[in-house]
């Protein structure tokens, strides 16, 4: 098991090599900050059903076609059967995930995520967000946008395989199946590039400890969510609950006043939280 050391050590790493900074910001509807804040629960959502409809497809459907224009053509049809198995594997595996972006009051963010602008903004302190997250089978890190399939580590072992027959790197085809669906979940269609998104994912249907998945309606539409235990996560990592929040921040277009918020907060027992509220100066109306 990673001791608590470790983990802060690993995780300063990490932030220093992506320089992430100390804060990292979720865009969010002001019912989902109060079940937050109520529960100390995260709920990560099915990838299935996010915004971006292709999401793990978009980096496979590249490499499939990449490698179709390229590889032997007595090799097509092993092609075809290996993504085959692909698709069936990312069909009737969905990960569970948590977005972040780097950016701060943010327009575009506002308007895609927090209710139209009407939602909030959650600041979470990176270092401490990181450590809470720090699973074995759940990945942390940046999504890629801009990228030459060619030049990915996956063309080219595949490349080799289907040319070959020799697979390097991985004992078999699982194993190569496993490391690009997850290679998959952190590329995403270039459109979505301005976001600057960071993402907390889970794998191969993995549930991490004090995670569970249960199907909730949310504005009228039944889903699942794998709901985490902060709190427990927390304790486990030598962090509070509290420790995760930086902030919140009001949305521009939110009927939501301070006071009320505040009055919630401290209620919940987040007395330094509690001051730290503030409403958006972004002018979006």
């Amino acid at each position: 098991m990673n001791t608590i050391a470790y983990i802060n050590n690993d995780v300063d790493k990490r932030i220093n090599k992506h320089k992430y900074g100390n804060y990292l910001y979720h865009y969010t509807s002001i019912a989902t900050l109060h079940n937050i804040l109520k529960s100390k629960q995260f709920w990560l959502g099915n990838t299935a059903t996010m915004n971006d409809k292709k999401e793990v497809k978009y980096f496979i459907e590249l490499l499939q076609r990449a490698l179709c224009e390229n590889i032997p053509s007595d090799k097509l049809s092993q092609c075809d059967i290996f993504f085959q198995k692909v698709y069936t594997r990312i069909d009737n595996e969905y990960p569970y995930a948590m977005c972040f972006s780097r950016l701060e009051d943010d327009a575009a963010q506002w308007e895609r995520y927090a209710d139209n602008a009407e939602g909030v903004c959650i600041i979470f302190n990176t270092k401490n967000i990181m450590c809470a997250f720090y699973e074995e089978y759940l990945l942390f890190g940046d999504v890629y946008y801009d990228f030459d399939i060619k030049q990915h580590q996956h063309y080219k072992i595949l490349y080799d395989y289907f040319a070959t027959g020799k697979l390097n790197g991985f004992s078999n085809e699982t194993g190569q199946i496993d490391n690009a669906i997850a290679c998959g979940y952190s590329h995403k269609h270039r459109s979505f590039r301005s976001e600057q998104e960071i993402r907390a994912v889970t794998l191969w249907n993995h549930i991490p400890k004090y995670a569970m998945v249960e199907t909730e309606c949310v504005r009228g539409i039944v889903k699942k969510f794998l709901k985490f235990d902060m709190e427990k996560r927390c304790t486990e990592v030598g962090l509070t609950f509290e420790n995760l929040f930086e902030g919140i921040v009001i949305g521009p277009k939110s009927a939501q006043d301070i006071g009320s918020l505040q009055s919630f907060v401290e209620e919940k027992g987040f007395a330094s939280l509690k001051g730290k509220i503030s409403k958006s100066d972004c002018p979006l109306r």
